[in-house]
């Protein structure tokens, strides 16, 4: 069933996102336990206005990958960012759903010239 999928039901994680969650994941080790819980809050798709002030946050040439996760979570805290929650599978279709809109009708050509005659 493709919509009792959640993965089918979920945006996108913009590659940004993806990006800074990699980046702690290696680098976060330091954060304990709260890196698990920033790759998560950072694995979401949000606004650009968000992606944007990550993006500038990543190509930060002067701080070290550590330094960037420290950061991360500061911008986090400071963006409020939260976990996303998991998608609601949509409900079964029934029949009762289901609803004629049009019929069509297609004629092969032989088909046509014996109705015509």
């Amino acid at each position: 069933m493709f919509n009792a999928d959640p993965v089918n039901l979920t945006r996108p994680i913009p590659r940004v996102m993806r990006e800074a969650a990699n980046l702690v994941r290696t680098h976060g080790a330091h954060l304990a336990d709260r890196q698990d819980d920033l790759v998560k809050r950072l694995e979401a798709p949000y606004t650009p206005r968000i992606q944007r002030a990550v993006r500038s946050l990543l190509s930060d040439k002067i701080l070290t990958g550590p330094e960037k996760a420290s950061q991360l979570l500061a911008l986090a805290d400071q963006l409020g960012l939260v976990r996303q929650p998991a998608p609601e599978p949509l409900p079964a279709i029934e029949p009762d759903d289901i609803h004629l809109i049009c019929w069509a009708i297609v004629l092969c050509p032989a088909q046509a010239s014996l109705e015509n005659a």
